[in-house]
């Protein structure tokens, strides 16, 4: 594989072939991360670049953090780390109370074009706004303090939707994009079916997590003067959540709520808060490239059907991260299914930290 070094105007420095191992994390719902070793001799090709591409996937990442380093037996070697492109979204913040209404990825696309487009002396030269899917359910959310990129991601995942930002390496031009991985369950015929067994030789080690720890399913949710009564529990043990609500009742052009509209923002403001409390079932594993291939017969994002013989697991999960490592000339290809249980950014976010 080889990975070009590009300077702040996307002007190409030099290139990189010859590494010992090369770590490369996609993830759907957060911003992606990498980790490279190679020799010392690419020290001042590094320090003097801003990004990281990989023409075989089309991905564009920062190369934030230079590591020299001399082992015990006086090997020297230079570690390599960053996070891929979409983490420019949160160079920015919501510094403003600022009230949205539309589809989940309207908004999104609203906010990024705002911070990044719109405003004097925020914008990002070589950003463009690109394509979002066409939805329906129109929703208000409102924002303050919040950086650009984790307000998007949280907000996107209510619909098992992701954001990206495409490298247009021949114009030198980021787009964003809000997108959604394919279904290739058992389920459909749309499209061509990825399924993940243990005896079908398409995943080893796979590896099956049920976490109930943080589940909630019951939810308070506390505004002005009204609280919002949310229950999820359909006969099951009983697990509540306090929700502070927010205090507007104001619309987006300024207008007052009624009482029925304020509730229905109260209850979303609850139901985004349960989601991250949902359940958490995970399962991962090394897929096996002969059988089913990266990028060609499944994706990041994509909805595949797992099942795991061994415990008798058959269940439909979106690829949520997918792990390349690159090593002795080998590739192991390690994608995780599902969610766990709330980030730590997301706590950190939410305590206000």
């Amino acid at each position: 594989m080889e990975l070009l070094l590009l300077d702040s105007a996307f002007d190409e420095l030099g290139r990189v072939d010859d590494f010992e191992s090369l770590q490369w994390i996609s993830r759907y719902y957060d911003v992606g991360s990498y980790k490279l070793i190679l020799d010392v001799s690419a020290f001042d090709l590094f320090m003097s670049a801003v990004y990281l591409y990989r023409p075989d996937s089309g991905q564009l990442a920062w190369v934030e953090d230079v590591l020299y380093k001399v082992s015990d037996s006086g090997k020297q070697q230079l570690q390599i780390t960053g996070r891929l492109i979409e983490s420019l979204l949160d160079d920015r913040v919501i510094d403003t109370e600022s009230n949205y209404t539309g589809t989940v990825a309207e908004i999104a696309r609203q906010i990024v074009k705002k911070y990044f487009v719109d405003t004097a002396g925020r914008q990002f030269a070589s950003l463009q706004i690109g394509t979002i899917p066409s939805l329906t359910e129109s929703i208000s959310r409102q924002y303050k303090g919040d950086k650009v990129g984790e307000a998007c991601y949280e907000l996107l995942r209510e619909a098992e939707l992701s954001q990206r930002i495409r490298f247009d390496y021949l114009n030198n031009t980021l787009i964003y994009e809000v997108w959604q991985g394919l279904d290739r369950t058992q389920n459909q015929i749309a499209n061509e079916w990825a399924i993940f067994s243990d005896n079908m030789e398409t995943i080893t080690d796979f590896g099956y997590e049920r976490d109930i720890t943080d589940h909630c399913n019951f939810a308070y949710v506390v505004g002005d003067e009204i609280t919002v009564e949310i229950d999820q529990t359909h006969g099951a043990r009983r697990r509540e959540l306090y929700v502070h609500g927010s205090t507007s009742r104001k619309n987006d052009d300024g207008s007052a709520m009624t009482d029925v509209q304020y509730r229905e923002k109260l209850r979303q403001e609850g139901l985004e808060k349960l989601k991250d409390k949902q359940v958490a079932e995970v399962l991962n594993g090394t897929a096996n490239s002969k059988n089913l291939q990266y990028r060609v017969d499944y994706n990041l994002g994509d909805l595949c059907t797992c099942i795991n013989q061994q415990i008798g697991k058959l269940t439909d999960k979106r690829i949520v991260e997918v792990k390349e490592v690159f090593e002795d000339g080998n590739v192991e290809i390690l994608p995780k299914f599902g969610e766990d249980t709330v980030t730590i950014t997301s706590l950190i976010r939410r305590a206000g930290l």
